[in-house]
C-alpha cells in the first residue's frame, strides 16, 4: 500500500483565516465587499469567496481586487460607459 503524504490542511485554513482577517481589517475593505456583494446580487459569504479566489488567481491582494471591482462596477453603472 502506498503511503499518502500528510498535509496540514487545518493549518493552511487557519493561515488563510488569519490573512483574511488582516485584509478585511483594512480601512474600507468590509464596506467595499458589501458593495460588491450587493451590486452582483450575491450573499456576502459567496462574494468574499469569489473575490478572494479571483484576487489570488490574479496576483492581487483582496483589498486591491475589491477596489478594482468597485471601480469597474461604478463605470459600468454610468450611462454610456462600459466596464
Amino acid at each position: 500500500m502506498n503511503a499518502v503524504a500528510q498535509h496540514d490542511y487545518i493549518g493552511r485554513v487557519q493561515e488563510e483565516v488569519a490573512a483574511l482577517q488582516t485584509e478585511l481589517g483594512e480601512r474600507g475593505a468590509r464596506e467595499d465587499l458589501a458593495k460588491v456583494a450587493e451590486r452582483l446580487d450575491l450573499p456576502a459569504e459567496l462574494a468574499l469567496a469569489a473575490v478572494y479566489r479571483a484576487a489570488r488567481r490574479s496576483g492581487l491582494t483582496l483589498r486591491l481586487m475589491l477596489t478594482e471591482l468597485n471601480n469597474q462596477l461604478e463605470r459600468a453603472s454610468r450611462p454610456g460607459q462600459s466596464a
